[in-house]
């Protein structure tokens, strides 16, 4: 049997792996819905980084937390859809979820 490094490194699940940016691309792709719209500057302000997702907008951090009708939309989207986020990454990473 394999150590467990080389299986997560085959598998793209080390740290900063290609399964990691995979998971986070997702999770800022589901977002986008969540996200208040005005004309797209917030939206279209997403950074991903293999374990993190922002929004680079002076105003980000202030909708995210006021908003009062889309506010928090990161935990919105995660609670809507954590199944098929996990699901999607574990097939890019050619494992099953059941």
């Amino acid at each position: 049997m394999n150590p467990a490094d080389k299986i997560l490194l085959q598998r793209g699940l080390n740290k900063n792996g290609t399964g990691q940016l995979f998971f986070s691309q997702e999770f800022g792709r589901l977002c986008r819905r969540y996200i208040p719209f005005k004309n797209g500057a917030l939206r279209d302000s997403l950074w991903v980084e293999p374990d993190n997702v922002s929004w680079n907008t002076p105003y980000a951090r202030r909708q995210y937390y006021e908003h009062k009708a889309k506010r928090l939309w990161a935990e919105k989207c995660w609670r809507d859809h954590k199944k098929d986020i996990i699901q999607s990454t574990a097939k890019y990473c050619g494992l099953n979820v059941k």
